[in-house]
């Protein structure tokens, strides 16, 4: 019997144990897979005021990288930015937990207000029903493209509680085409105007003290990364 109230005991101080192991580890913050370092070999992070000074050492381009730490879009290309940054030393990077507030976020709810498009209603027995000429595939398969010449990407919206609260002008119950990329001019910045993101993951690239391309989100990211390390 004492044996018994032993084993128990030990069976219950393991349990402590590995519930606080695991309660540590959720409450952990994830680190920071770029952190900047004064060692040469290590992530170069760039300030806000030099995001387009085209230092001579870097060639004709570089990238800069925006990023947050334990986003799940970011850790999609992680490993594709970390092999290109091997073997070049031409990219940057801008941690948005520290760094937001450097620049201007981007208006959600005024895009999706202007941009989505109501193409069909939501049936009492939850299935879509599409308006005549509409279609899934008509936006999800669109090779639309915006002023900047970015495709535009679409996702299909149930106009629930959730929706309504970025798009205020929709109705509920109804059926919205949502617009994902964003309508951002990045040719034309200066170092004098404010710079806005979107969200993270972003890319651009500095060519002449100017962005000549830009990346959003990590398809298009991991699309370019696929093709720069070949």
């Amino acid at each position: 019997m004492e044996k018994s109230k032993k084993t128990l005991k030990m069976i219950g101080i393991c349990i402590i144990g590995l519930v606080i192991v695991v309660a540590v580890n959720m409450l952990k913050k994830p680190s920071d897979p770029f952190k900047a370092s004064t060692n040469k070999l290590a992530y170069q992070h760039i300030e806000k005021v030099n995001l387009l000074d085209n230092p001579e050492e870097d060639g004709d381009f570089y990238y800069v990288y925006f990023y947050r730490v334990g986003n799940s879009n970011c850790e999609k290309v992680e490993d594709s930015i970390k092999t290109y940054a091997r073997s070049h030393s031409a990219i940057y990077f801008v941690n948005m937990d520290e760094k937001s507030k450097d620049y201007k976020k981007f208006d959600w709810n005024k895009f999706h207000e202007e941009n989505d498009i109501e193409i069909g209603k939501v049936k009492s027995n939850g299935k879509i029903e599409y308006y005549e000429g509409e279609s899934k595939e008509k936006y999800t398969k669109s090779k639309e493209k915006d002023e900047y010449g970015k495709t535009k990407g679409y996702e299909i919206k149930k106009a629930d509680k959730e929706y309504l609260k970025i798009n205020k002008k929709a109705r509920k119950g109804y059926v919205y085409a949502s617009l994902e990329t964003p309508d951002i001019d990045y040719y034309t910045l200066t170092s004098e105007d404010d710079v806005t993101i979107a969200g993270v993951p972003t890319l651009l690239r500095v060519k002449n003290n100017k962005v000549d391309q830009f990346y959003f989100d990590s398809v298009e990211i991991k699309s370019i990364m696929k093709k720069l390390n070949k």
